[in-house]
């Protein structure tokens, strides 16, 4: 009886195995020809550095940014470019190219062009290039060039949004401005066109991919007047609009939460369903930094006396603001939720916006901007090279004094 279930077991795993060995070969040429389909169907869109980049996210030891430490060393000297994180690389964008380092392993893309004033915008999706006073733009991701166009009329500014959807503010004939939108697929959805405006700067919503702000500058009577409109992608005419008289318009913003204009004189906040909030700049004080966050907007402005005297604003959606006073020079800052890191000569400071604390962490170099990675994880540049660092050790003592709250 033993020998007889012995033998129907040896039968049973026979079968087992032959059937084993026929999904597994069955696999192998599904997936040989899934691989066969993909190459030819994306011939055109598949490319070594493409490929390389896929490579790096299948590579399960890559570190995270937020954790790790690394020195990167360019090619060349920097000193006329700008970077920014884009998917934890950093892209740095300069006259002549468009550059993309793995922080751990150096670069792995490089696209060239020529812009007389290269600006970028860079969303959760895409690199919006833009030469400003020129007329070209260019899209980007992290390892190829996705779209281009040459404009007829110099660009005046660009925005690029996390929805995917981007916007390019240049002129059309018989009009001082136009402005365009476009959207995943790179089809424009959207034109405004004005006649007696000129615009400063547009903004995509990142949270509502139909909401758009354009701020624009217009004459009326001898003096200067700025104007916050609102539209939605898909209405010709504005859903509202601000004027702000005997002010130039600088920067803006939208959000769910607000939107908001930026001038030489004041920062106009206008939550949602509500009208604007102005905090209005001292008369002795210049604009020299700024910064617009989902949860606030940072303003830096520097006291023209003797010394180094700066003050930092924060308004909030709300319209509420606060300001603190430094007696060093911020050089650039940036944001990681709640909190806001301002890079100085040898520190970095953090300020919670929360409850206005501030902590100082010693840098040794010298740096000309700072990119957030994570939670006290920076990315320092300068013309030279990037270095990822984790801001520890002994914080020092606070520069900062005159903290003041606000509406």
């Amino acid at each position: 009886m033993d020998s007889v279930s012995e033998l129907n077991s040896e039968k049973k795993l026979r079968r087992l195995s032959r059937s084993f060995r026929f999904y597994k070969y069955a696999a192998i040429v599904v997936f040989v020809i899934f691989v066969v389909g993909g190459l030819f169907v994306f011939k055109d869109e598949i490319t070594s550095e493409n490929l390389r980049y896929l490579i790096k996210y299948l590579d399960l030891s890559n570190t995270d940014p937020g954790t790790g430490e690394s020195t990167l060393t360019f090619d060349s000297s920097q000193s006329l470019s700008r970077g920014a994180l884009f998917k934890n690389d950093l892209v740095m964008v300069g006259p002549n190219s468009i550059d993309v380092y793995d922080l751990f392993n150096g670069r792995i893309y490089s696209d060239t062009f020529i812009m007389s004033r290269p600006a970028f915008s860079v969303s959760s999706k895409h690199v919006l290039v833009y030469d400003i006073g020129g007329k070209d733009a260019r899209l980007f991701n992290s390892f190829s060039s996705l779209w281009s166009a040459t404009y007829d009329y110099p660009i005046f500014c660009a925005d690029a949004s996390d929805s995917g959807k981007f916007a390019v503010a240049t002129s059309e004939k018989n009009y001082h401005s136009a402005v365009y939108v476009y959207d995943t697929a790179y089809d424009r959805i959207f034109k405004w066109l004005s006649a007696d405006k000129y615009v400063s700067d547009v903004a995509l919503s990142d949270q509502d991919d139909t909401s758009l702000a354009i701020a624009a500058l217009r004459a009326e009577k001898g003096d200067f007047v700025s104007e916050l409109l609102l539209f939605k992608v898909f209405e010709k005419d504005p859903v509202a609009s601000w004027s702000f008289p005997g002010q130039m318009p600088l920067k803006t913003f939208t959000s769910a939460a607000a939107s908001v204009l930026l001038t030489d004189r004041a920062l106009h906040v206008i939550p949602e369903g509500s009208q604007p909030i102005t905090v209005s700049f001292p008369t002795d004080k210049q604009l020299v930094i700024y910064g617009f966050f989902d949860d606030f907007y940072a303003v830096v402005l520097n006291d023209n006396t003797v010394g180094v005297n700066q003050r930092l604003m924060i308004a909030y959606p709300s319209g509420k603001y606060d300001s603190i006073d430094f007696n060093e020079e911020i050089i650039d800052l940036s944001a990681n939720g709640k909190d806001l890191y301002l890079l100085m000569q040898n520190k970095i400071a953090v300020v919670n916006v929360s409850d206005l604390t501030v902590t100082e962490y010693p840098v040794e170099g010298e740096y000309t901007s700072l990119c957030v990675a994570g939670d006290r994880s920076v990315v320092l540049i300068n013309s030279s090279g990037a270095r990822l660092t984790q801001l520890k050790g002994a914080p020092g003592p606070s520069s900062a004094d005159n903290i003041n709250g606000g509406q």
